[in-house]
């Protein structure tokens, strides 16, 4: 999987079919494991750790459950994409690494990543291993803004020789819309 999306997350539609033949041939000769379907990509599938087989991502997809006091724009349908996204953010954030989401305006990036840090990771909850933050950039922010939204985030320890998240939490912080300024 790490292969799969390290690599192959950041291809184009058009070029996914193409990486996964290359990668079905690979694993299947190398790790000698039944692949799945041809009918589907590498990229609709998980390796299950028990059984070492492949699994859909559709397997891990949650019954929806409407809630009508929820606002419009907080609803978040699951699907096997914000699945997906939700695995390899917590796989990334479990090992401190750092993540970029990217593709086309619309398709519910920011959405996934906000619910993924109230919900995957708890931030709001005072016994969450996190704390968390947001910056949307614009057209008028600047590197100063970001270093002065960054430190007011973030705790002074000795004196104002060291800032870092508070005591016992590791920091995440989002930016959105990277590309703005």
């Amino acid at each position: 999987q790490s292969l799969v999306w390290s690599v192959g997350g950041n291809i184009s539609d058009r070029t996914r079919p193409k990486f996964a033949e290359f990668l079905r041939d690979k694993i299947s000769t190398k790790l000698q494991m039944s692949m799945p379907p041809l009918s589907e990509t590498i990229f609709d599938f998980f390796v299950h750790k028990r059984s070492l087989t492949w699994q859909s991502w559709r397997y891990k997809v949650p019954k929806f459950k409407y809630n009508p006091e929820a606002p419009y724009f907080e609803l978040l349908v699951p699907t096997a994409d914000t699945i997906v996204m939700q695995y390899i953010l917590g796989a990334a954030c479990h090992v401190s690494k750092h993540v970029m989401v990217n593709g086309v305006t619309g398709t519910g990036k920011s959405s996934a990543v906000s619910n993924f840090v109230a919900n995957g990771l708890r931030s709001e909850d005072a016994q969450s291993a996190y704390a968390a933050f947001s910056i949307t950039f614009s057209a008028q922010t600047g590197s100063n803004n970001l270093q002065e939204t960054i430190e007011s985030k973030l705790q002074r320890r000795r004196g104002d020789k060291e800032i870092g998240p508070p005591i016992g939490k590791r920091m995440v912080c989002v930016i959105d819309d990277c590309n703005m300024p």
